[in-house]
């Protein structure tokens, strides 16, 4: 008579396996970072609005729909109003 339990014996050898396996990943890929990136300077954000803000919007609008653009835009605005201040 085969093992009645060798179904439950062969599912807790897989799962183990894949907790190790998992384990494994998670230490090996545990301080990578997905995009190396680094901030943008205020400047370089007015001078990407000023050269290709349409461009930026559309993007935006077409990612992350139409209000978080405006929204963009506006912030954008802003910036580039504090910035004239300060100059001023």
């Amino acid at each position: 008579m085969p093992n009645e339990n060798i179904y439950d014996e062969v599912l807790g050898d897989v799962k183990n396996i894949m907790l190790e396996i998992r384990d494994g990943i998670r230490k090996q890929y545990k301080n990578v970072k997905p995009f190396a990136t680094k901030p943008i300077s205020t400047e370089e954000q007015i001078y990407d609005y000023n050269t290709r803000g349409q461009e930026i919007f559309n993007q935006i609008a077409d990612k992350e729909g139409p209000q978080t653009a405006v929204k963009w835009q506006q912030d954008m605005e802003k910036i580039v109003e504090r910035r004239q201040n300060v100059k001023r």
